[in-house]
């Protein structure tokens, strides 16, 4: 291996090729920086204009499921409003429809896993996607056409009181 030898050229050659590598650099790091910029502005543009959209929206990914019991109910397809669910705060409020008044707003909490084993069975994460009770009512998001027992879930939510039994309702 022979010495390297420097002379003024090399010195000069060597600089000129650091700086076109710099320039190069920066021209890179520009380049990856704008297409970090655009990729961050097309996923949040993304986000906030699914923000309106169904439940198979993108957003959904990043929201809470129990967000989709959040509405106005009937028990029947078209119905008459008689329940609305809120959330306020981070709670999740329940009125309801009572001779033409609605009462007064009750707060519903999550449902515990041993109650959902209970209502729904070993099986239940298949065919439920949400759930929120309080006050001897439940009231679930579910897997419309699903088959529970003697009973199939027809609209994909469904209340539970505990002094009238189930029901189907449907969201407006």
């Amino acid at each position: 291996m022979q010495p390297l030898k420097w002379s003024s050229e090399t010195i000069s050659k060597t600089r000129r090729n650091r700086k076109a590598r710099r320039v190069g650099n920066k021209k890179l790091l520009v380049m990856k920086f704008s297409f970090y910029r655009f990729f961050t502005f097309i996923l949040v543009f993304t986000l906030f204009s699914c923000q309106n959209s169904t439940s198979n929206g993108a957003l959904s990914i990043f929201s809470n499921p129990k967000d989709d019991l959040i509405g106005e109910f009937s028990l029947r397809e078209g119905g008459i409003v008689g329940l609305k669910i809120t959330k306020e705060d981070g709670k999740y409020f329940a009125s309801m429809l009572n001779g033409g008044k609605w009462s007064a707003l009750y707060q519903l909490d999550d449902v515990k896993e041993e109650d959902y084993v209970k209502i729904f069975g070993d099986d239940w994460k298949s065919y439920v996607s949400a759930g929120i009770q309080g006050d001897g009512v439940g009231i679930f998001k579910v897997k419309k056409g699903h088959q529970y027992k003697n009973h199939t879930f027809n609209s994909g939510y469904f209340i539970l009181m505990s002094v009238l039994g189930g029901a189907d309702i449907y969201k407006l």
